[in-house]
């Protein structure tokens, strides 16, 4: 099995592999989180992934800014939602909801990732890796509202969310590249 940039677009139907278009977020907290990453990114700060992971902590604080429309779900797969798309193409901010009993693949990124728990109880799952083996999983966290967590691209951390819980899980995620066309194209998967 190695590690290997591919999107996973061929086994996932339409609304799983698209993000579903979103109403404008203007809630002061959210557009403070966006002007908050622009100037981080201007910045050029090494460990970005933390920094906007510390920023996300402060906008997922209170839980009553996402719009309804950003938090339907799918019986399918987990559903993203298309919150903000840079428009220099460095960043995309999306929702994520998830059903119980839905999860991702194991799987890495193509570039920094910053995940919050907006709502519910998912489930993490950390995975070590060594060309050539199956990813063996090395810690579980059981998350809770407002947890947050900063992820480096590469293969160095393989993850997997999924909701364990018989609730709905909604999470937020910022994306250090465009996914607006592609957003499975972020994730390095094991094969």
């Amino acid at each position: 099995m190695s590690a290997s940039l591919q999107t996973v677009s061929a086994s996932l139907p339409p609304h799983c592999r698209a993000l579903t278009p979103a109403p404008l977020v203007s809630e002061i907290r959210f557009v403070q989180y966006i002007e908050t990453v622009d100037a981080l990114l201007a910045g050029g700060h090494d460990s970005i992934a933390k920094q906007v992971a510390d920023a996300l902590r402060t906008l997922i604080r209170e839980p009553d800014w996402l719009p309804d429309d950003c938090c339907l779900t799918s019986d399918e797969c987990y559903r993203r939602h298309l919150l903000y798309a840079d428009p220099l193409g460095r960043y995309t901010v999306m929702s994520v909801a998830w059903l119980p009993g839905q999860a991702s693949p194991v799987h890495g990124h193509s570039a920094w990732c910053a995940m919050g728990v907006y709502a519910g109880h998912p489930t993490a799952e950390g995975f070590s890796y060594t060309e050539g083996a199956e990813p063996v999983r090395t810690n579980v966290h059981h998350c809770k509202p407002g947890d947050v967590d900063g992820i480096n691209p590469g293969c160095e951390r393989p993850h997997r969310v999924f909701n364990g819980s018989d609730e709905t899980v909604l999470t937020i995620h910022t994306y250090g590249r465009d996914l607006v066309d592609e957003p499975c194209s972020i994730n390095i998967l094991f094969d």
